[in-house]
């Protein structure tokens, strides 16, 4: 430095020489610290505590710089990265599915318990030794749905009544006779139902 400003005013090897002379090793804005460290001869003290002062808040400004960097690194270093998408809520059957479900459950646990299969396709939309199930409540619609249920307990006693669908469906099969299944109720029947329904729109 030109003049009296290449004086120095700390003794050399002393804390505040070292961090003078080593901010003014590098560029800056860092060499403005070690410029503030350099102290014309004779300066009065009041000027030498305004540098001081001007020092202090130069370095409070840098660690509160390196500070706030180091919080932030460390916080995403330690974050679980960009938020993951909400998920959403299981979609719950609705009252009229729910109940649907339910009675296919018990209808399929009467269909196993009565051997149905043995003597109907499973996928219910072939023949096997009795006839195709499926659509079989819809091909009753016309009459109460007591008939049907009667149909199911025991078709010969609606036969021999002479009820022109018992009738149709007994000449159309070859007046093969099905076996009688006089304890089921008729919650346990519409279960039945829904389960060659659930069934036929599974295959």
């Amino acid at each position: 430095m030109p003049g009296n400003q290449s004086c120095h005013i700390f003794p050399k090897g002393s804390f505040l020489a070292l961090i003078q002379n080593g901010f003014k090793q590098v560029g800056s804005p860092w060499r403005g610290l070690g410029t503030a460290l350099i102290l014309r001869p004779h300066q009065p003290p009041g000027n030498m505590e305004l540098r001081l002062k001007m020092l202090l808040n130069l370095l409070y400004a840098a660690v509160a710089m390196l500070l706030f960097i180091l919080t932030g690194t460390v916080g995403y270093a330690l974050s679980d990265g960009p938020a993951a998408a909400p998920v959403p809520d299981p979609v719950e059957l609705s009252a009229p599915n729910a109940a649907s479900s339910e009675l296919a459950r018990l209808g399929k646990k009467v269909w196993n318990a009565n051997v149905c299969g043995s003597c109907y396709n499973k996928n219910m939309k072939d023949d096997a030794t009795g006839p195709a199930l499926r659509g079989v409540a819809e091909r009753w619609a016309g009459y109460p749905r007591e008939d049907l249920y009667a149909w199911i307990r025991n078709s010969q006693a609606l036969i021999a009544t002479k009820h022109p669908r018992a009738v149709e469906v007994y000449e159309a099969n070859n007046r093969g006779q099905m076996s009688s299944y006089l304890s089921l109720t008729d919650e346990e029947i519409e279960g039945l139902l829904a389960y060659i329904e659930m069934e036929y729109a599974d295959h």
